[in-house]
């Protein structure tokens, strides 16, 4: 059996028109065995009648950020029982920031799924952050300069699906390798990592940044 993957949607904050791009990225990452949509919206709304997701609701309470404060609840709940191995986090909302943290704090890795205005703080919080709906051609991987094809090929086996921090991109490299950034076009891993976006998807700035392949 491969990783536990929980799916957690804040179905007041993302439309359901991701809905299979969300379980396919998921199913991505392992075995998806928790999938579950938070919204103060009706039974009507299309997240709530989608039967692949366990609907959680207040009842009769509402409020501004109650679906909100139900998906955290909800995510502690699963942290705690050990519930799954990577949490998914749909939404596009800073609020989740601290949850984000919480999680990998205790070792769990959370990735991020939103749109490109998610909260930037939300998504540096992520161990990996996706934007929904983005599909960048592939390159010909056959006719990649030798470089680049060292640099996919150490990202994946030291970081796999979830990513490289870039900060050991920069260790491994040195080590293993001899190679200085400075001798780099860009003069940082960030600058040139970005500047091939068919090849690497980067992190916003932040610590606990990362780098992983685009396939």
């Amino acid at each position: 059996m491969g990783l536990r993957i929980a799916v957690l949607v804040d179905g007041d904050n993302v439309a359901h028109a991701h809905a299979d791009e969300v379980l396919a990225r998921a199913a991505d990452l392992g075995d998806v065995t928790l999938t579950r949509v938070y919204s103060d919206k009706d039974r009507t709304h299309p997240w709530n009648k989608d039967s692949r997701f366990a609907w959680v609701n207040g009842g009769a309470v509402s409020s501004k950020n109650h679906s909100d404060i139900m998906l955290v609840i909800g995510a502690m709940d699963m942290l705690h029982h050990k519930s799954a191995d990577v949490f998914v986090i749909v939404s596009n909302d800073s609020d989740f920031t601290p949850l984000a943290r919480r999680m990998q704090i205790e070792g769990y890795p959370v990735v991020g799924l939103g749109s490109a205005q998610a909260a930037a703080e939300f998504r540096a919080a992520c161990s990996e952050f996706h934007i929904l709906g983005t599909v960048l051609e592939q390159p010909e991987l056959a006719n990649l300069p030798p470089f680049d094809k060292l640099l996919r090929d150490l990202v994946w086996e030291k970081g796999g699906k979830l990513g490289l921090p870039l900060k050991k991109l920069n260790e491994i490299m040195r080590e293993r390798h001899q190679f200085s950034v400075s001798t780099l076009p860009e003069k940082t891993w960030r600058a040139y990592l970005t500047a091939r976006p068919t090849l690497f998807d980067c992190d916003p700035k932040g610590p606990q940044a990362r780098v992983r392949m685009v396939k």
